[in-house]
């Protein structure tokens, strides 16, 4: 836990460095998905938990009273700690490599720039709507990372409840859980980035 939170304060006095910056001054300007992608996670927490439930119930062969206790406290602490969390490491990742310039949408690459190197805290151009398939396709991105953060740290929530269980068994059933609900979730926000492309612009 003391590495933890070592890595925390760290982290926490990285992105209050870069916030003081001038390059960071700029970036304010833009659009913090935490702001947009949190409420969404906070959304879908209850369905996730179920689906969660049924897959470690399955898997791990507890009762799924067991299994709705495992994934209650590993979904929470994933979706309030580690998904913000992870969001900051990629902003202060975005910030230090200069990814707080504006580098415009001119060409292919530098439209997947803007929603994947930019996504923790994306600049809004001017362009047609750019924003309205900006942000589907930026959260299609930062899903990613929080998979395996949410993998990892759900890990540890499920096998400190279940010190019972081996180890192995809790590991190949979290991944698989984690697996089948950020595979929907990106399914649902591909749905809505295609909606946006087809339909909206």
């Amino acid at each position: 836990m003391k590495p933890f939170r070592l890595s925390l304060a760290a982290l926490l006095a990285a992105a209050t460095a870069i916030f003081l910056t001038p390059q960071a001054a700029q970036a304010n300007a833009g659009v913090p998905m935490i702001f947009l992608t949190l409420p969404g996670m906070t959304l879908a927490l209850a369905p996730v938990i179920l689906l969660e439930m049924l897959v470690l119930s399955s898997r791990l062969g507890i009762s799924r009273g067991s299994a709705l206790k495992v994934s209650c406290a590993a979904n929470a602490f994933t979706t309030f700690v580690g998904f913000p969390l992870t969001w900051l490491a990629l902003l202060v990742l975005e910030m230090v490599t200069g990814g707080g310039n504006a580098y415009g949408l001119r060409d292919t690459l530098h439209k997947i720039l803007a929603v994947t190197w930019q996504a923790p805290w994306m600049i809004p151009y001017e362009d047609n709507h750019s924003l309205e398939w900006m942000v589907p396709a930026a959260g299609m991105w930062l899903l990613i990372p929080s998979f395996f953060t949410s993998w990892w740290l759900e890990l540890r929530v499920a096998a400190r409840m279940l010190p019972d269980v081996p180890r192995a068994w809790v590991k190949s059933a979290v991944l698989r859980a984690n697996l089948l609900t950020y595979a929907l979730l990106e399914a649902l926000v591909l749905g809505y980035f295609l909606y946006v492309v087809l339909w909206v612009l």
